[in-house]
């Protein structure tokens, strides 16, 4: 299990990395053994600040590894999808590492932005 790193900002906004405290928690639970800081992010910018999907997907910096050498099935954890491109980058980064197998889990998913602000001034 692998927890996918938040952005430098949303770490020091919140004060903790909610990808990897679902991913502790749910190693804890699963009994699935968890590796820390295997990936690392390229750039410390949220994509969330772009203004559109095409925006964060043609700029996505992607992520490295800190070992180059993997073997078998990994799960991928995340606390948000917004454009899915974060774990996509991510398993793409654990399969060019080796990883036979990505499976991805999410906790939430993001509404378009208009969306959610029609909603909210009903």
């Amino acid at each position: 299990m692998v927890a996918v790193p938040s952005t430098l900002p949303n770490r020091i906004r919140r004060g903790f990395d909610v990808g990897a405290e679902l991913a502790w928690h749910l190693s804890e639970y699963t009994g699935i053994p968890l590796i820390q800081n295997l990936l690392k992010r390229r750039s410390f910018a949220s994509q969330r600040k772009k203004p559109s999907r095409e925006d964060r997907v043609r700029t996505h910096a992607g992520f490295k590894l800190s070992s180059t050498r993997l073997r078998g099935v990994f799960c991928l954890v995340d606390d948000i999808s917004v454009s899915t491109q974060t774990v996509r980058e991510a398993a793409l980064s654990l399969r060019k590492a080796g990883a036979e197998e990505v499976w991805v889990w999410t906790f939430s998913r993001r509404l378009h932005t208009k969306t959610t602000e029609a909603l909210t001034k009903e």
